[in-house]
């Protein structure tokens, strides 16, 4: 899909654990405060477990009625976006479709090699009109001095008290 939108947004969290923490509380302030509806939504990363982890934070957040891990359980061979469910998939799951918001999880899991770029641009290329890019642990494939891509960040949410 082309996109429409603003530059790419690229986010770091300080770990993977509080990356959970801000991608759900991002697709909450998303819905609470952007209104977009939970399948506007699309939350991709390239391995299975962690998707199903960044489901189950999401789900914490708003609500388990409302998200939908798209390789599991018995609806894993329907359509990947559903009226009133966000979708979390790994990005081979959601080859063929896009959203309007993307946002491309844990880009540390995405290897250097061909195959890891390759799905990399794939699942960016989901986005319609926002890309968010996040990542947790230093990885190559974000440009420190590259000029082309403007780095912006967003609040980095505080974890919930235990």
């Amino acid at each position: 899909a082309q996109r429409r939108g603003d530059a790419v947004l690229l986010a770091q969290s300080g770990d993977r654990t509080a990356e959970l923490v801000r991608v759900a509380e991002r697709c909450e302030d998303l819905m609470r405060t952007d209104g977009l509806l939970p399948q506007d939504i699309l939350v991709l990363t390239y391995r299975r477990d962690r998707a199903g982890q960044l489901a189950e934070a999401i789900a914490h957040r708003i609500g388990s009625d409302k998200v939908r891990c798209a390789f599991r359980g018995p609806e894993k061979d329907d359509l990947a976006i559903q009226p009133d469910r966000l979708t979390v998939s790994t990005v081979a799951s959601a080859k063929g479709y896009d959203a309007p918001y993307v946002l491309v999880a844990s880009l540390e899991d995405f290897t250097e090699e061909v195959e890891g770029r390759v799905s990399l641009y794939v699942g960016c290329t989901r986005a319609r009109d926002w890309l968010e890019v996040g990542w947790a642990k230093t990885t190559p494939l974000v440009p420190r001095d590259d000029e082309t891509i403007p780095e912006r960040t967003i609040p980095h949410p505080t974890p919930p008290a235990a």
